[in-house]
């Protein structure tokens, strides 16, 4: 048998559709298509992300505290990141979690309770179109490899260059489903928990209250702002002047000339 045949075989196996065709008996059972998330059958990725602020001393035992109540398989963490040399020297804090919808409240509550919350914002992603073309591409194949199976069964004596072939084909389709189950899984993954971002900042202290000296210390700073912008004007046109000081100089000493030749003019005319 040639490979042609082979192919032919493979056609004429998926095209009958009145004969039933029996996989081996220690063949895996084809695994049953994923189920579409709710809500209404349809796969949505949501995405919570909350800016937290705290004092100083504070945000390192709340950052801490939250990434220990992140506990699988309710939670598990992403990543964590904790800086000390943060915008203007302080602390700062970023927990990426996934956590299951039924823990999302509980982990919210114990986040809001133990600092302030300066942003919040939800967003959601549509993933209904990519989960089904994957789990309509991965029946595809594994029809496909039952099929594979149901060549080999029937034709036990293959030649050795049909028998190669079909290895490849079916290392071909193997590759395949493993690959579609995978895209599956992440799918499945970012659906089924929400995505949460915690940011941890520093709080900022409160404006101090304004003192009855406050407009004095206004109009000091305001003249040391007017005398400086002064000083700086000055500083510039000196260094506007510098390429010509030369010429400036020459002029000065033509003009003493000048005015000496003129005074010995005068004196001479007068005698």
């Amino acid at each position: 048998m040639r490979p042609l045949a082979l192919l032919m075989l493979l056609v004429f196996a998926g095209c009958d559709g009145g004969q039933q065709t029996a996989s081996p008996a220690n063949a895996p059972a084809p695994a049953p298509a994923a189920a579409v998330s709710s809500p209404a059958g349809r796969a949505i990725e949501r995405r919570l992300a909350l800016t937290l602020q705290f004092p100083e001393p504070a945000l390192a035992g709340a950052f801490q505290a939250h990434a220990a109540a992140c506990a699988l398989p309710a939670c598990e963490i992403v990543e964590s990141s904790y800086a000390t040399n943060a915008p203007y020297g302080r602390p700062g804090a970023l927990l990426r979690l996934r956590v299951q919808p039924a823990a999302l409240e509980a982990l919210l509550a114990k986040v809001s309770s133990s600092g302030a919350v300066a942003t919040r914002s939800e967003t959601a992603e549509d993933l209904t179109a990519p989960t089904l073309d994957v789990t309509a591409r991965l029946e595809a194949q594994r029809a496909l490899r039952e099929r594979l199976r149901a060549v080999l069964q029937r034709n036990p004596a293959m030649a050795i260059a049909d028998l190669l072939a079909w290895e490849r084909e079916f290392a071909r389709v193997q590759g395949e489903i493993e690959g579609a189950e995978s895209q599956l899984r992440a799918l499945q993954l970012r659906t089924g928990m929400v995505a949460v971002a915690l940011t941890y900042q520093v709080q900022a202290a409160p404006p101090a209250r304004p003192s009855w000296l406050q407009p004095i210390t206004d109009q000091v700073q305001d003249a040391h702002r007017i005398l400086a912008r002064s000083a700086g004007a000055m500083l510039g046109l000196a260094i506007a002047l510098l390429p010509w000081l030369p010429l400036l100089w020459l002029g000065w000493l033509g003009l003493r000339r000048f005015r000496r030749w003129r005074a010995a003019q005068k004196s001479a005319a007068k005698s």
